[in-house]
């Protein structure tokens, strides 16, 4: 965070640089100089060399994006939201000169950017920048976007071929519009076990665990004493096949009743042992129908706000996603 905190610094000095440059220039309707090639070669054609994103806004806003694989993650914690990044990756290679504003609104534009504006850095995996500019609101024809080269003293404006709207709204998001809405993206030949409570069902409740032959299913309580028994391989591969990747509706850790309903008791507690003594657990708790008074409408449950561990999210579920996984003993 320290880096984070040098650069908005930096770019502070920069923009307080370009305020003063377009301070004491003639206010006039001529189109200033589109200077040199480099101060308005916006896109980065080749987006493999990209390591690492800054992003960041005078008002406190510091994203840091970092390639992890072939996924990235935010701020050096969590995934990024895969979908995302593309619209991200989409719009740093498709920034196109829109055109070179004239000298008053190009003074105005600096001013606006110097006060409010998002500051870019693109760099490789030698830490080494391959972009960093400065992107500010609309234009006033509200067709483009204001923006200003780092180091350059002349501004511009940009659009994405095919996109209406600001393109600055695709850099500047809270760290939790960055973020990855999975709860389960997991390689399901790293699972090694699966247990799976309903509370109020004892009788569905199960666990998977892995031996050397195969996986067994038991019953999680000794409802009828059965034992423990080999699942077949078709159906075990298509239960844990559902693993690989489950997103939810949302995440919902500002949600204010999280608290009062972490306390009840959930429809279902999820865990899911994976290699390497690792583990993750998902608490399911019902959403009820209800009608404005309170009252519930049906017994019927569309969604689920789920606490979703280690990561400590509270996230809303819908039933159609997850009831693949959501799954009673018998079904083995």
């Amino acid at each position: 965070m320290k880096k984070n905190t040098w650069i908005l610094g930096l770019s502070v000095l920069v923009l307080g640089a370009l305020v003063y440059y377009f301070q004491f220039q003639k206010d006039d309707s001529r189109s200033l100089s589109d200077g040199k090639e480099w101060q308005r070669d916006f896109a980065v054609q080749d987006t493999s060399e990209i390591e690492t994103i800054f992003i960041s806004k005078l008002n406190g806003l510091q994203i840091k994006l970092t390639r992890d694989g072939q996924f990235w993650k935010v701020n050096d914690k969590y995934m990024a939201n895969p979908n995302v990044m593309k619209t991200l990756m989409n719009t740093i290679t498709k920034l196109e000169l829109q055109r070179t504003p004239i000298a008053k609104e190009a003074k105005n534009i600096v001013k606006s950017i110097s006060t409010n504006g998002t500051n870019v850095k693109i760099l490789n995996k030698n830490g080494e920048i391959i972009k960093a500019y400065f992107l500010g609101g609309s234009d006033l024809e509200g067709t483009g976007t204001e923006i200003i080269m780092e180091g350059s003293n002349q501004p511009y404006i940009v659009n994405v071929p095919y996109f209406q709207g600001v393109i600055s709204v695709r850099f500047n998001r809270p760290e939790i519009e960055w973020r990855d809405r999975a709860v389960f993206r997991i390689d399901p030949s790293e699972i090694e076990g699966v247990s799976l409570v309903y509370p109020k069902q004892k009788s569905k409740s199960f666990k998977l665990t892995k031996e050397a032959d195969g996986f067994y299913v038991e019953r999680y309580y000794d409802v009828k004493e059965e034992g423990k028994r080999k699942v077949q391989a078709g159906r075990l591969d298509e239960y844990l096949s559902n693993f690989e990747l489950k997103i939810a509706e949302a995440i919902e850790n500002n949600h204010t009743g999280r608290d009062s309903i972490e306390q009840t008791m959930p429809f279902g507690v999820l865990n899911v042992q994976l290699s390497g003594d690792r583990s993750k657990q998902v608490n399911f708790y019902e959403i009820k129908n209800r009608y404005a008074s309170g009252k519930v409408k049906s017994d019927e449950v569309e969604r689920f706000l789920a606490t979703v561990k280690p990561e400590d999210d509270f996230m809303l579920a819908q039933l159609r996603v997850f009831k693949e996984i959501l799954r009673p003993y018998n079904y083995f």
